[in-house]
């Protein structure tokens, strides 16, 4: 059992979900991985939703291709949180395999879900809008959205993944204000989240430690 090795799962959004398919990847072996960023596209019997990482590291290893249905707890992508050798990889996925390895699959019950997201998100007052240096934000206030960042617009959708979009439309973020980072030039929370701090505002979401 590896302590520099996280195993991520299919995750379980909602009481009736037993399943869902592998839409697209949103990374590659390879890449560096920041808390909150968006992994992969998962479609279930409701919605196509984003899963995002619960925790900072890079991505080692993806064990289920775009298109697979795949049950709830199914581990789908091996993150390093520590520097790690392809041969300890190999190993931890084999202890997965031969069920050494216990995943836990409840960190995944509160998605970046249509209701979900609220869960995470402590809303901004009305007054958190204005153009202010972070130096005036009060520390309760988790959202401060400057205005130069105001204006949702839903005709704006196609161009961000579901997670960046619901966190967009609560907090009247114009997503056409924000530069994309994500594939297919798709803007992702994390692209949200940088353009809104370079701005002077606030974007916080309680870091939890594990899946």
């Amino acid at each position: 059992m590896s302590d520099s090795l996280v195993a991520v799962v299919m995750p379980k959004w909602g009481l009736e979900m037993v399943e869902g398919t592998i839409t697209e990847w949103l990374v590659k072996v390879g890449d560096p991985i920041s808390f909150e960023q968006d992994l992969v596209d998962i479609e279930t019997s409701k919605i196509v939703n984003t899963l995002t990482s619960h925790q900072s590291g890079t991505l080692v290893r993806i064990l289920a291709q775009e298109g697979e249905l795949l049950d709830v707890g199914t581990p789908i992508a091996i993150i390093a949180i520590k520097e790690t050798t392809e041969s300890e990889v190999d190993k931890y996925v084999a202890e997965i395999n031969d069920g050494v390895v216990s995943l836990a699959t409840t960190y995944s019950e509160k998605p970046s879900s249509q209701e979900g997201i609220s869960d995470q998100i402590s809303r901004a007052n009305s007054d958190s809008t204005a153009d202010v240096s972070p130096a005036e934000i009060d520390d309760k206030i988790d959202f401060v959205i400057p205005k130069s960042l105001l204006g949702y617009d839903n005709t704006d959708a196609t161009s961000a993944t579901p997670v960046a979009l619901r966190v967009a439309k609560q907090h009247n973020v114009a997503i056409d204000s924000i530069a994309a980072t994500g594939r297919h030039e798709r803007v992702t929370l994390d692209d949200i989240r940088t353009a809104v701090i370079a701005a002077g505002g606030r974007f916080k979401i309680a870091q939890k430690a594990s899946y």
